[in-house]
């Protein structure tokens, strides 16, 4: 048989080191996208509202809170768990009255920072 199309799955090992990760919890991740940010500079929704801000603690729950249309990245509304979520992107939480803004630390990672 021939591989058709593009891979649409990822081992946490293999995630980009864009992203904060611990590479040796759960043996898959969640794949970013296509979207405005390339996937080796890119940070999916689900890994955002899961892993780095705690919000969630499943994937499922972040698709309920995506496909109830809660969360805002620059000012749009977003459904997709797999958006790709770049540098200076700004994530919003109107239900929580929280913002995020994506920047890097020190070693190149994609961090997310209270807004004020």
């Amino acid at each position: 048989m021939v591989k058709k199309g593009p891979k649409r799955h990822l081992k946490r090992y293999a995630v980009p080191r864009a992203v904060k990760l611990p590479r040796k919890s759960l043996p898959w991740a969640v794949k970013a996208g296509p979207g405005p940010h390339p996937a080796d500079r890119a940070l999916p929704l689900a890994i955002l509202l899961r892993d780095l801000l705690g919000l969630t603690s499943t994937l499922s729950e972040t698709k309920k809170v995506l496909a109830e249309r809660k969360v805002l990245v620059d000012g749009r509304v977003r459904t997709d768990h797999r958006f790709p979520v770049g540098l200076m992107d700004l994530v919003s939480l109107p239900s929580l009255g929280t913002s995020y803004l994506i920047s890097m630390d020190r070693n190149g990672r994609l961090i997310p920072l209270p807004a004020e």
